[in-house]
This record gives structure tokens, C-alpha cells and sequence, in this order.
């Protein structure tokens, strides 16, 4: 079987805390990291990327309008709808419903 070879960087903080780490193992840095790697459990993601994609640029969105809304109120309290806030609220429950 063909071996391959991963190489990564560390900084010298990430590098020591490695080394301690293999070390109360009585491995070296390299097969601590091996180690870890291996032995890991990997955690499905809850939403496909194409999910997460939309729920951002949704959240973007709100953010924006919410942005808009109170720099109209800071300017002109009375200027804000409850229609305005209605549907901002509507699109921040839309929003859940895409992230369940």
C-alpha cells in the first residue's frame, strides 16, 4: 500500500501545545497528529452547503433592512411602520424555518 505524506503548518504557540500533548502520550508530534486524525469522529454538518448559502445571504438581508430601519428611526422615530417590522419579522421566521 502507497503511504501519503500530509504536511500542515503551526505556529510555535499550536506547535508547543502539540508537542506537550504528544508527549503525556509518549508519541511524537507527528504521530499524535496522526493519531487525532484518525481516531476523530466526524460531525455531519445540519445543513447542505446550498442551505447554508441562502440562510446567509437571508440573515445578510435582514441584517441590511434592520440596519436601514434604525438609522430611519434614530433620524425620524414615527417614520417606522409596524408593516416594516412586520415583515422583517417574517423574514427572520423564514429564516429559522430554513435552519431546522
Amino acid at each position: 500500500m502507497q503511504r501519503t505524506q500530509i504536511n500542515f503548518r503551526l505556529d510555535e504557540t499550536e506547535y508547543q501545545k502539540l508537542t506537550t500533548s504528544a508527549r503525556a502520550y509518549g508519541l511524537t508530534p507527528s504521530k499524535y497528529a496522526q493519531k487525532l486524525a484518525l481516531d476523530s469522529r466526524l460531525v455531519r454538518p445540519r445543513l447542505l452547503p446550498e442551505k447554508q448559502q441562502a440562510a446567509v445571504r437571508q440573515l445578510q438581508g435582514i441584517g441590511n433592512n434592520l440596519n436601514q430601519i434604525a438609522k430611519t428611526a434614530h433620524i425620524d422615530p414615527e417614520s417606522v411602520t409596524a408593516d416594516e417590522l412586520q415583515q422583517l419579522r417574517l423574514a427572520v421566521q423564514k429564516t429559522w424555518q430554513l435552519l431546522k
